[in-house]
């Protein structure tokens, strides 16, 4: 039955809901059931627009990507089949994860499971979940193939499936049965109340689709008509519209778009047996019906919405649109059609939206395109859109009206797309023969132009800005349209249609645009977002339409009322004054957007029009014609020191003013006290750079009214004095409390005897009561007080902070208890009551007795640890409410609780709860609204502050904001607890991992809290708002000061900004390309005036390189170019004042100083400098100077000087340049007799320099006279200069006027500063430099350079002769420019001058031609620059040499005469800058090698080293340097002295054979000399440390040798050149080794170079050998450490050889010596220790046993006398080649095969026949792998002797046996073994490859000598191999591999081969 009323409207909602939730559980249940099952649900078949979602498959492969477009309405179980399909995978193995959940429910829609456009589903294949016992389920056949799988065996059958899924009928399914049987009654319910029809709609979308409604619109048949849009509901439309959406499109290319049937019913036959059965006219006639006229309802919309679709798929399905005009009945019914779409679009895009925004821009989404391609596709249908009434009413709703942005962006594109039509004709008009009456106007783009054009001169909304931008599009397209129409032949020419077609409209627009323009109000506000659209939208208008019209712009343009001004001026660069200073004041323009659209107007009316470029040009040369005095601002960058968009101003920390910082911006947050400060008079008289108050003021002005984000409060600290009268230390940290009260005692001061004198105590005071309240009764005068009237004690004292105890207080609630807890005084302790003279019991206790307006609580965070004996801070946790009531501690309140507990008390009551019930009085309640935190420890820390908004507190609106210095953003009040209540945080413990958290303190806390007085913002109501702030008064003065900086910084954010940059190049290239040459010097002027008083002061300097090409560009080489050249010259020099009169701010030479002093950037300085340099250049090219000569200066007035005589050119005052010259009174001002001022002070015959006479002469006279000032810009006066050098390039002239200027004086003056012989004449003396940082002298070297080597030098070496060397110039001397002066010559040649720039390295190009041109013929300035530089060798960096020895080097050879002079003078300093230097190893090798160098390629340098050698006499300075680099220096130092002495000194060049080098033989004989003196200080250093140095002299050692081994060819008679030398001193050298060897160190490299030293002296000279052999003691008794450490080894390996071969020649050259020798005891120790007993020293053993050979060799015949004592040594050595052989057999077989000679074969035989059985045993032993390298090298030797004993013992019988040892040791397989086992070691195992290679030739020794022998040897080898390698080798491979066929067999001889026949 029906439902009534509202009780059965809820009876069949939960009827219907009901039904839901039957429908889902089922759903489910048969979802378990039948995984397959498939209910076609109405809601699936619904269009819904397709999403394209992204799948990403993870398999055993690479991953696999693929999109695919679905219907949002499809279930999670068809997606999951559609993807199965893709992946041929089974679907339910298929996990589907989108936004990080599973896709589990499978009936869930898409958008149920909320995926939107371009979501990844992410899918893995589950393990097969399916029981073996079930096969996987098979996959679904493709429809498209038509075939089933190619496997029938793998197929199931229907039973098989069945079994194993059964299925569900359709009859059984709910949503079936509800969908055939029960679907009227459903369907009837939608005509019911909202409510219900909304609950029914969600079911039916559950539901199948009707099959009754779909079979009868399928059909169209049986009255399909009244289908459509028959009911009355909204839902029944939407429903049967929704089927036919469905049968029309198919959802091709959707997933999920229906079933097979319905999939088969969309062909597109179907639509058009609608369309031919009157379809269209349907669907419009429900379309057109007054039910959907005015949607109001979500269903509303989405009903039209989908009527809309379906009419654009009926007239456009095919995608064509050519027959449109045929589908419809009549003209009519298609102007009805674009009628009520246009009306429809304009009532979805009204309204303001709501829950309905997106229900009206779906609408608006289909209507607009719909309307659009009707109008494009017919144009009856664009005649019917232009002939709707009040079409302009509808535009305008559309295009302005709609609230909503996506429906204007919809009616821009359709209105767009109407006007000009896409892809079409654009001939279009003429082919479908558009008349008059059907359209007033040719093209679409007329009729849409002129009706937007005037709405843009209306009252527009601020969502106008897709009109204008629609107006913008259709202006763009005017001249192709007039292109157009001139093809077509409608007008001769496109400018003839422009005239015809367009200009009255467009001229008419114009002038209204630009009235408008006038009246628009200022929209666009400071510091806040959001642009002026009409206005940009304006502005882009006029400047197309000035474009199309250009002859506008002259008539806009000039004069006051003029647009290029109006524009300029208050659109552009206006900015706000006190007066006016308003966020919404002038300009209009503040955005970037809207100034760009501004400038691009201006721009086009300049272009191509001179007037209006004139005035845009005066306009700017206005704004930049006026210097700006921007000191120190550079790198600026206004946008950076913007106020923060919150609105407020900060402070700027000056170092540690953090706590005044924040202090005092919780001071001016409050109202009352800024506005009462501000109030406060200030006395006349004052100074108020020192008044506190004053300064406080400013300070409160400028946080008030500034613009800029911070203020500095500098000037506040110098006024603020301490107790001592000394400003605030900025550097030093204070506590805020403390400053808090010394700021309030200092301000209290200052108010009194002010109206403003309380305002302190009004404002923050309170009172605290002391009471003292007496227990017992007490009788004081005549009363008596007891029980509940007790007598008090009160003393009131007034505060302005309350100080809290926070350490272990929870809040500070238990703080202010713990303030107002009382002490009870009793016992001991009893209070003394002098009222009633006696000791009673009492409670002492604090409370409040008055509370302030603003509360500031001080809760105490520091403390003193009496522990540690520090101060330290207190975090701990500390909470604080938002409103605190102080009632209750307060003494009324106090007293009101006890009363209210003791009345408690008697009634039996709670008393604590009784006193909690009192309430609390008004005024006691407050709001927290500040708080002052600090963060850090007690010793340092910082401070910053949370204040809350006090405008908008009556509405709640206060907002709270953080000021932390200059830095003030907006916070979160909730997160006050986090940031200012302290306490700990927990963080991982150090190393991370499982280690937990630890708790760490929270160093950020609240220190100080403002509470305020509830109610208190009533007062300020009446206080002034202004841009959401409280604006109080400001005295006048500080306003004035405070909003004359704002409007500075204001426009310079509007110039600095990167569009005007932009703009303003733009103008001037302008001004270069259509000006006339008489206006380019206006051009000229903005150009320079921009640059040098904006671009170099901003941040980008990049932009200077671009802006000086511009300006060479205007400085041209012809008449106008030199005239702006000098205005440029002229310009840069002139001074510039911050005011009128004022002469305390006037900066002389303006611009140049910022240019080339004050900038900062140097490329920027070098573009300038380059800018200066071009305009000089560009003037002296025009204007010819004439020659100086000594009546005219160069560009100097022609009459300044008289004409002088001859005799009068001798100048007086001037001396020799090495003395001190005589200057005038300042010694920059040059004498000149006579002068052109009589009104000189006397004497006046002597006058300045001469007046300049041109605008050259002029700037760079000024340029001069800046000269003192520039040493406190030390850091960037190097392009100062870079000016004066690039000026002296240009030519003679201006090298001559800078001469005559002294410029080189004044230059090394100013260079030399506190060291110039000039300084008592300065008047202050400025230190240039910092520890980091020096200046930049380079070029000043360079401009003293270029001027020296321009003048001709003045030499002071006396008379020279006349010849062709001594007139020629200098290498570097430039075209003479004149004489140089004596008093410039005097301070050149100043060695100061010459030595800082050798210092401080200063351009090493420039310093050395200045030293050449010097020194040229000059000795005396040689001898300077050579010293000087010598000396700074002694102190320089090793990166400073090249420069140094460059110089030197150039120096040295200069060919004028006097290279020997300069070679000495070299030698010398150099020689002593390496003494100096021998402790500073890297400096003195550099010195060294660069000597070394000078030797070689300088004879005179090597001449002079040799002769410090040999004279010392004549060295005495020097004579010891070459002794001490040999013998003290540290080794590299000795190493690269022997490189010199040899080297470069003895042979260089190398002589000639047989010629002796005089050098060569000075230097030997010098250091033989230097030798015995130097041994004459040896015996007396062996005391010391130093003097035991076992290589002290191994150095000079070495040299000698060099010297002997290289030098000592044979003469012409074959003896040496140095033998006469060499035996004066033969001597001395023995002894030198005697001295030596009595030293007895272990590694003594002096005796060792010392015998080394003899052994080559003994070659040349006899002399020597006689001497050795007579003092017998220096060689034998030589000392010799053996021992088995590698030091000794090495050692002795080196030094052992010489040794041993100066015994021999000894031995050889005396038989006295030999004796001698034999008979020594070091002898036979010599060869035990190095033969008999070691086998390390094999090369030593070997040259021993060849001495001792020779030794034996003196028993023969020819030897006489020495026979007895050889035939003793020999038994001596018997005897201990015997002992050795016992002892160590396998150690003395080395050399025992040295000794087998015919004497003592036989004994030596013996005694080796006796050890072999040893020695093979030995060599058995096993050999570990890897083995060691001893053991292995003893191996190996003891292998190498027998086989060099196999050898050498064939005559004495020893081969057999050693063969027959072989034969009977039973380890010889083993020892053959051993063989292969070294042989298979690693290779880098050096040492047992070596003694296996011996091995192996010991055994082909053995096959040689005995084959039969040989081969059973060898054939225990080849087993042995094979054995060892079975598993690679097979024993006849091995054979083939071991053994080579004997080359030598004779034939038929037996031989290896024969052994192993068939091998």
């Amino acid at each position: 039955g029906e439902a009534a009323g509202a009780k059965g409207e809820k009876r069949v909602c939960r009827c219907i809901r009901l039904l839901k939730a039957f429908l889902h559980d089922s759903e489910k249940k048969m979802r378990q059931q039948d995984p397959s099952l498939d209910i076609s649900k109405h809601g699936l078949r619904l269009r819904g627009g397709g999403i394209t979602l992204r799948i990403t498959a993870q398999g055993q492969g690479d991953a696999w990507q693929s999109q695919i477009t679905v219907n949002p309405n499809l279930t999670v179980h068809h997606m999951r089949r559609e993807i199965g399909k893709e992946l041929k995978e089974d679907p339910r193995l298929l996990r589907m994860i989108a936004r990080g959940a599973e896709l589990k429910e499978d009936s869930m829609t898409l958008t149920e499971a909320r995926l939107a456009e371009g979501d990844v589903i992410r899918v893995a294949k589950r393990p097969a979940l399916v029981r073996a016992a079930d096969p996987p389920a098979e996959q679904e056949p493709n429809p498209a193939e038509g075939s089933a799988p190619e496997s029938p065996a793998k197929e199931k059958t229907a039973d098989e499936h069945a079994d194993a899924h059964p299925q569900v009928a359709e009859d059984g399914i709910p949503h079936y049965i509800l969908s055939r049987n029960y679907f009227a009654k459903l369907f009837h319910l939608l005509e019911g109340p909202a409510r219900v029809a909304a609950q029914v709609w969600e079911l039916l979308m559950q539901l199948p689709t009707n099959e009754a409604l779909l079979g009868q619109l399928r059909a169209l048949e049986d009255q399909w008509h009244s289908v459509i849009g028959s009911q009355e509901s909204v839902y029944s439309i939407w429903y049967s519209f929704q089927i036919i959406e469905s049968l029309l499109e198919g959802q091709q290319g959707v997933v999920g778009g229906g079933d097979e049937e319905m999939d088969g019913a969309s062909s597109p036959s179907w639509r058009e047996r609608f369309l031919e059965r009157g379809g269209l006219g349907r669907v419009l006639e429900v379309l057109m019906s007054e039910r959907i006229s005015q949607p109001e309802s979500p269903q509303d919309f989405q009903c039209l919405s989908l009527m809309l679709r379906v009419v654009h798929t009926l007239l456009f399905g095919d995608g064509g649109g050519e027959g449109l005009r045929e589908l419809f009945d009549s003209d009519t019914q298609l102007e009805s059609l674009i009628h009520r779409l246009m009306m429809i679009f304009r009532y979805a895009a009204d309204g303001d939206g709501g829950d309905l925004q997106g229900d009206r821009e779906l609408v608006t989404r289909w209507a607009m395109p719909l309307l659009e391609q009707c109008a494009v596709a017919c144009p009856k249908a664009l005649s019917a859109v232009c002939s709707l009434p009040e079409v302009e009413r509808w535009a305008a709703d559309c295009l302005v009206g709609s609230a909503r942005t996506a429906s204007r962006r919809e009616a821009f594109r359709g209105f767009l797309g109407m006007s000009w039509p896409r892809d079409r004709d654009q001939h279009w008009h003429l082919r479908f023969g558009v008349t008059k009456g059907e359209m007033a106007v040719l093209h679409p783009y007329c009729f849409f132009l002129s009706m937007l054009l005037p709405l843009t001169v209306k009252p527009l909304l601020p969502t106008c800005g897709e009109l204008y931008g629609l107006v913008a599009s259709l202006l763009a397209q005017t001249k192709r349209l007039c292109l157009i129409f001139a093809e077509a032949g409608k007008y001769p020419t496109p400018d003839a249609a422009l005239q015809h077609a367009f200009a009255p409209q467009l001229d008419a627009v114009s002038d209204s645009l630009f009235a408008a323009l006038r009246e628009h109000p200022v929209v666009e506000e400071r510091g806040r977002q959001g642009e002026d659209l009409v206005l940009i939208g304006t502005l882009n208008t006029l400047t197309q339409i000035i474009q199309l019209r250009p002859h506008l712009k002259a008539q806009y343009s000039v004069g006051e009322q003029g647009l290029v001004r109006y524009i300029y001026r208050d659109c552009l660069f206006e900015t706000p004054s006190a007066d006016r200073c308003t966020p919404d004041g002038l300009p209009k323009c503040k955005m970037v957007s809207s100034r760009k659209s501004a400038f691009h107007l201006l721009r086009e009316l300049a272009v191509g029009c001179p007037e209006a470029y004139n005035e845009l040009l005066q306009e700017m040369l206005n704004m930049h014609g006026t210097r700006e005095m921007r000191q120190g601002m550079y790198m600026y960058q206004p946008s950076q020191v913007d106020k923060a968009p919150c609105g407020f101003v900060g402070l700027r920390n000056l170092g540690a003013t953090c706590y005044m910082n924040s202090l005092l911006q919780q001071l001016y947050h409050i109202p009352e006290f800024r506005a009462r400060v501000l109030q406060v008079p200030i006395a006349q008289g004052v100074d108020r750079a020192e008044d506190l108050m004053w300064q406080l003021q400013c300070l409160f002005g400028y946080l008030q009214e500034s613009e800029k984000q911070f203020y500095e409060t500098r000037s506040l600290c110098s006024a603020y004095k301490d107790y001592d009268g000394l400003p605030v230390n900025t550097s030093l940290q204070m506590d805020v409390d403390e400053y808090l009260n010394m700021l309030f005692d200092r301000l209290e001061t200052a108010m009194k005897g002010t109206p403003q004198h309380n305002l302190l105590k009004e404002c923050f005071g309170g009172k605290v009561v002391n009471q003292i309240i007496c227990k017992d009764a007490v009788v004081v005068g005549d009363e008596v007080f007891d029980g509940d009237r007790l007598f008090k004690s009160e003393r009131e004292e007034t505060f302005f902070t309350l100080q809290l105890e926070v350490k272990h207080k929870r809040n500070i609630l238990e703080s202010l208890d713990l303030f107002v807890e009382g002490e009870v005084l009793e016992g001991d302790n009893k209070y003394f009551c002098e009222e009633a003279d006696q000791k009673v019991d009492a409670i002492k206790r604090v409370c409040i007795s008055e509370l302030p307006k603003t509360l500031i609580l001080h809760l105490k965070r520091f403390e003193f640890d009496l522990d540690c004996m520090k101060k330290v801070k207190v975090n701990d946790f500390c909470e604080f409410p938002s409103t605190l009531d102080m009632d209750p501690y307060t003494r009324d309140g106090i007293e009101r609780r006890e009363k209210a507990a003791k009345e408690a008390v008697k009634q039996g009551l709670d008393p604590a709860a009784a006193a909690a019930q009192v309430e609390s009085l008004d005024g006691s309640q407050y709001e927290l609204a500040g708080v002052l935190v600090h963060t850090g420890t007690a010793d340092s820390g910082h401070y910053y502050s949370y204040i809350k908004d006090r405008c908008g507190q009556a509405k709640g609106g206060g907002g709270w904001y953080l000021f932390n210095d200059m830095h003030v953003e907006g916070f979160d009040s909730r997160e006050i607890g986090a940031a200012c209540y302290g306490g700990c945080d927990y963080v991982p413990r150090d190393g991370g991992g499982s280690g937990g958290r630890k708790r760490v303190p929270r160093m950020y806390n609240a220190y100080m809290l403002f509470y305020e007085r509830v109610g208190v913002w009533k007062d300020r109501e009446n206080m002034a708002v202004r841009s959401g702030r409280i604006r109080v008064a400001v005295p006048e003065t500080i306003l004035k000061d405070v909003w004359t900086e704002n409007t500075l910084f204001l426009r310079d954010k509007l110039v600095y900004a990167s569009s005007y940059f932009e703009f303003a190049k733009i103008v001037v290239a302008l001004g270069i390309s259509q000006c006339k040459p008489q206006m380019l010097g206006e051009v000229l002027r903005l150009c320079i005036g921009f640059l040098m008083d904006t671009v170099i002061h901003s941040w980008d300097l990049s932009q200077v390189e671009n802006w000086v090409q511009v300006a060479q560009m205007l400085l041209p080489k012809d008449a106008m170019g030199l005239e702006r050249c000098k205005w440029l010259l002229a310009t840069f020099m002139s001074d510039a004042s911050s005011g009128e009169g004022s002469s305390e701010n006037t900066i002389t030479c303006h611009w140049f100083r910022e240019g080339l002093l004050h900038l900062r950037d140097s490329d920027a300085r070098d573009h300038i400098t380059s800018l200066l340099v071009h305009a000089i250049s560009v003037i002296v090219q025009m204007e010819p100077q004439g020659q100086g000569n000594h009546c005219r200066v160069p560009l100097s007035s022609p009459n300044v000087l008289m004409p002088l005589q001859e005799e009068t050119l001798q100048e007086p005052y001037l001396s020799e340049y090495h003395d001190q010259p005589l200057f005038t009174d300042s010694p920059f001002l040059r004498a000149y007799p006579g002068g052109w001022d009589t009104t000189l002070e006397p004497p006046h015959d002597y006058v300045p320099f001469p007046r300049p006479g041109t605008v050259v002469g002029t700037f760079l006279d000024t340029v001069l006279s800046l000269l003192p000032e520039l040493p406190p810009h030390w850091r960037h006066f190097s392009h100062y200069f870079l000016l004066l050098s690039g000026v002296c390039k240009l030519g003679t002239t201006e090298k001559a006027f800078l001469l005559s200027r002294r410029t080189v004086s004044r230059c090394v003056d100013f260079f030399l500063q506190e060291d110039s012989p000039l300084k008592d004449s300065h008047k202050k003396i400025y230190r240039m430099g910092d520890k980091l940082t020096q200046p930049h002298y380079t070029h000043l070297a360079d401009l003293v350079a270029d001027l020296v080597c321009s003048s001709d030098p003045a030499s002071d070496s006396g008379p020279q002769e006349e010849d062709e060397e001594a007139e020629s110039p200098s290498p570097v001397q430039q075209e003479s420019a004149g004489v140089l002066d004596e008093a410039c010559a005097s301070l050149v040649r100043n060695r100061k001058f010459f030595l800082r720039l050798l210092q401080d390295e200063v351009n090493p190009r420039a310093t050395q031609q200045l030293g050449l041109h010097l020194c040229w013929r000059d000795p005396k300035c040689s001898t300077m620059v050579i010293e000087a530089a010598c000396e700074v060798v002694e102190d320089a960096n090793e990166e400073d040499f090249p420069a140094l020895f460059e110089l030197l080097s150039v120096l040295t050879q200069l060919r004028d005469g006097l290279e020997g002079f300069r070679a000495e003078r070299f030698v010398k300093g150099f020689v002593n800058a390496i003494s100096e230097n021998i402790g500073y190893p890297d400096l003195a090798i550099r010195c060294i090698e660069f000597l070394s160098q000078m030797c070689i390629h300088h004879e005179h340098v090597r001449a002079y080293i040799v002769k410090t050698i040999t004279q010392p006499q004549l060295c005495r300075d020097t004579h010891e340097w070459f002794n001490r680099c040999l013998t003290d220096a540290p080794q590299a130092v000795k190493l690269a002295t022997e490189h010199l002495a040899i080297r470069a000194i003895a042979f260089s060049p190398p002589p000639p054979r047989g010629v002796p080098d005089p050098l060569t033989h000075a230097l030997l004989e010098g250091m033989l000399e230097n030798l015995e003196r130097l041994m004459n200080c040896f015996s007396a250093s062996l005391a010391s440390p130093r003097g035991q140095s076992p290589s002290r002299f191994a150095s000079y050692f070495k040299v000698l040798t060099a010297i002997l081994r290289e030098g000592g060819v044979p003469g012409e008679d074959g003896s040496s050149v140095f033998e006469a030398t060499l035996e004066s001193h033969a001597e001395n050298l023995v002894d030198v080794l005697e001295r030596i060897n009595d030293h007895r160190l272990e590694f003594d490299h002096n005796r060792f170079e010392m015998v080394r030293l003899l052994l080559v002296a003994a070659d040349q000279c006899t002399s020597i050998l006689d001497c050795l052999c007579s003092s017998t003691d220096s060689l034998l008794t030589h000392h010799i450490t053996v021992k088995q450490s590698k030091p000794h080894l090495s050692y002795n390996k080196i030094a052992m050889p010489p040794l041993i071969r100066l015994l021999e020649l000894c031995c050889e050259h005396s038989t006295d010596f030999l004796e001698s020798w034999v008979q020594h005891e070091n002898c036979m120790w010599a060869i035990q220790q190095f033969c008999l007993n070691n086998q390390r020293y094999t090369e030593i053993a070997n040259q021993l046993m060849h001495l001792v050979a020779l030794c034996l060799a003196a028993e023969s015949p020819e030897v006489g006398g020495a026979e007895c004592v050889v035939r003793q040594f020999r038994a001596r050595l018997m005897e201990a080649v015997c002992d050795s052989i016992n002892h160590c057999p396998e150690a003395c077989m080395l050399p025992l095969h040295i000794v087998l000679y015919p004497p003592v074969r036989s004994d030596i035989a013996t005694a080796i026949r006796a050890a072999l059985p040893t020695v093979i045993e030995t060599m058995a032993e096993p050999l570990d792998v890897p083995t060691s390298g001893l053991a292995a090298d003893s191996r190996t030797q003891t292998l190498k002797a027998l086989h060099a004993i196999t050898v050498d013992g064939v005559g004495v019988g020893l081969t057999a046996d050693i063969q027959k040892a072989l034969r009977q040791s039973k380890q010889r397989t083993d020892m053959t073994k051993q063989v292969f086992r070294c042989l298979e070691m690693e290779r880098n195992n050096q040492a047992a490859n070596r003694a296996a290679a011996q091995a192996l030739e010991l055994i082909q020794t053995l096959l040689r000598l005995d084959k039969a022998c040989g081969a059973v040897v060898c054939e225990e080898v080849v087993v042995a191999y094979a054995n060892e390698h079975c598993h690679l080798i097979s024993l006849a491979d091995a054979r083939a591999a071991w053994f080579e066929e004997d080359e030598e067999e004779e034939p038929g001889g037996g031989g290896v081969v024969e052994l192993w026949p068939g091998l």
